[in-house]
């Protein structure tokens, strides 16, 4: 070995060293950086998640206090509406519950905002409160929609029969029960045999619709029907059910509107199941007005519809609903020239009335970038007391009783004035939590 190697040994070994020593050391580093990133974006992680679970408290927080808004409106309506005797009580869409500009949209609370909304179920058609002698409201509704009119008699009948309590057909289909008549109908539809011991019998619950979402279950109610022709809704649901389920009910022309800016009405549209089975003609939207008028047989329903819809605000010019020209009674109703000559044959198929009870109410509460919905169904109902020795002792009731003696500026009528007439909110169904 020569003198050169033999000197440079010990310092080429000692630089070696120091290149793995460095090699390890930054290998340390990386693995300290990657753990102190992984650390970092965890704890980054976690406070995005606890601000949007915070968010979304708050947001609920928030539409909680929307319905609290909505509730109250509709107690102080029915403290309005019972302060001045000379006009019956009756509600319509400028009433204080109904107007948007009444602190209900975007209200500015906490850290965020409500908006709330609520709707007259009652200017609905309660499905229930159908039987074959109104059946041809059903149907017209379904033609409107865009069955051909042959479909829409059966399916008007399946509708019927599905929550009507006896086991008989209401449309003379075939021999035999619902289930095995609509069993018929479906075989053919699904180019099954018709002998009568292969046929499914169709099932039907012979009990009143708990939710409209039930029509989805009815024979001939396919998913353009009760959304909607077109609808993204209806497209999904026909995804679901595949080729050839339902063939028999394709729409086979457009859907009949009201007006030209009205959306694709369905099923779900028109009905409710709540209420107490009149419809408000003074909150009633067009489609639903147009299709009793067209059932009663008037020569231009929806014309006419639009006319009692335009002529419910009231003529002053101004922008916001009020109720001057709200029906204030059946009364008022028959005195209407629009009205008169189509007003008995509607009502024949379904009542009218000018006053609600049951009413939804759908509140969304935002905290930047996050919203949370809930929404529920009330009925509204006022409970007279007379106020006695024992009432009297209870300060809250008096100051009530006080605030409502300045409304109606003390009645002459002194039974009355011993009255107590206390607003009360109950839900029947809450949607959320």
């Amino acid at each position: 070995m020569s003198r050169r190697t033999r000197q440079e040994g010990p310092a080429g070994g000692r630089r070696r060293r120091r290149a793995v020593v460095l090699v390890l050391v930054l290998w340390v580093a990386v693995v300290l950086s990657m753990m102190a990133y992984s650390v970092l974006f965890q704890m980054s992680l976690e406070l995005r998640l606890t601000s949007m679970e915070k968010k979304t408290l708050e947001a609920k927080a928030l539409a909680r206090a929307g319905l609290a808004k909505g509730f109250a409106d509709l107690r102080n309506d029915m403290i309005f509406d019972f302060s001045d005797e000379t006009i019956p009580p009756f509600d319509a869409l400028g009433d204080v519950w109904a107007d948007a500009e009444e602190g209900k949209e975007e209200v500015k609370l906490g850290a965020g905002t409500y908006s709330v909304t609520i709707s007259d179920a009652e200017g609905l058609l309660n499905l229930n409160q159908f039987r074959a002698s109104n059946r041809i409201l059903l149907e017209k509704i379904i033609v409107r929609i865009g069955y051909e009119e042959e479909d829409a008699k059966i399916v008007a009948s399946a509708i019927i029969d599905y929550a009507d309590p006896d086991d008989v057909p209401v449309l003379e289909l075939s021999q035999g029960t619902e289930g095995f008549a609509y069993g018929v109908l479906r075989a053919e539809d699904m180019g099954g045999s018709r002998r009568e011991s292969e046929i499914e019998r169709v099932v039907f619950p012979n009990e009143p619709y708990l939710t409209v979402d039930a029509l989805l279950e009815v024979y001939g109610v396919t998913p353009e029907l009760y959304f909607g022709p077109g609808t993204p809704e209806a497209e999904f649901y026909r995804a679901q059910l595949g080729p050839g389920v339902g063939d028999r009910f394709q729409m086979s022309r457009r859907a009949r509107r009201a007006t030209r800016a009205e959306e694709v009405r369905g099923l779900r549209d028109y009905f409710t199941v709540e209420g107490n089975g009149r419809l408000n003609i003074n909150t009633a939207p067009t489609h639903v007005l147009a299709a009793v008028f067209d059932a009663a047989g008037a020569s231009d329903p929806d014309r006419l519809a639009e006319r009692i819809v335009r002529y419910r605000p009231g003529g002053d010019g101004r922008r916001r609903t009020n109720n001057d020209n709200a029906f204030k009674s059946v009364a008022d109703m028959q005195q209407n020239g629009d009205l008169a000559g189509i007003l008995g044959p509607a009502q024949a198929l379904y009542r009218f009335d000018v006053r609600s009870t049951v009413f939804t109410l759908t509140a969304t509460g935002t905290v930047g970038d996050v919203n949370r919905s809930l929404s529920c169904i009330v009925t509204r109902s006022l409970t007279q007391l007379n106020r006695d020795e024992d009432f009297e002792s209870n300060d809250r009731a008096r100051e009530r009783q006080d605030r409502y003696d300045a409304r109606r500026q003390r009645r002459q009528d002194k039974d009355n004035e011993l009255l107590v007439r206390n607003p009360s909110i109950r839900i029947l169904q809450w949607n959320g939590t």
